[in-house]
C-alpha cells in the first residue's frame, strides 16, 4: 500500500517558466566582465559543483566563476545578480498552479506522507519555506 510520495522540487511542483521574462540587456558574463567563452567553459562544470554542495552559495559560484577567468566581480553587480536570481526565485514560489495545490491537498486528504527532496541549489530553495505548499 502506498504510504507516502517524495517529489523532487524544480520543474516538479514549481516551474520557472515565465512567458514574460525578457532577459537582461547585457549577457551574465558580460555584466560579471568576464569573456563569453570563459563563461561557458567554466559555468557548467561549476555549477555541477554547486548542485552537489561543495559549493554553498550563489555568490560562491560567482566568485568561483570570476576567480576562473583571473578576474573579481564588481561588489555592485554581484548585488543586483544575487537580488535579480532571488527576486525570480520568489515568483516562481508565489505562482504555484492550481492544479499543483489542488493535486497535493487531495493527496494529504487521502493519508499520504508527503515531502520534498532537491538538489536545488540554495537560490532555488530560499523560498520554499514561505511556499503555500510548505505546509502540505
Amino acid at each position: 500500500m502506498l504510504k507516502a510520495i517524495i517529489f523532487d522540487l524544480p520543474e516538479t511542483l514549481v516551474t520557472e517558466f515565465d512567458p514574460d521574462w525578457k532577459p537582461p540587456r547585457l549577457s551574465t558574463a558580460d555584466r560579471l566582465g568576464i569573456s563569453e567563452s570563459d563563461f561557458q567553459r567554466n559555468a557548467g562544470p561549476l555549477r555541477d559543483v554547486w548542485s552537489s554542495g561543495r559549493i554553498e552559495t550563489y555568490q560562491d559560484f560567482v566568485l568561483a566563476l570570476c576567480s576562473s577567468a583571473g578576474h573579481t566581480p564588481p561588489a555592485s553587480v554581484m548585488a543586483e545578480l544575487t537580488m535579480e536570481i532571488a527576486t525570480r526565485k520568489s515568483i516562481t514560489f508565489a505562482n504555484i498552479e492550481s492544479s499543483i495545490l489542488e493535486m497535493v491537498e487531495e493527496l494529504r486528504s487521502r493519508g499520504l506522507r508527503l515531502g520534498v527532496v532537491t538538489n536545488a541549489s540554495d537560490m532555488d530553495a530560499e523560498p520554499w519555506p514561505g511556499s503555500v505548499l510548505a505546509p502540505l
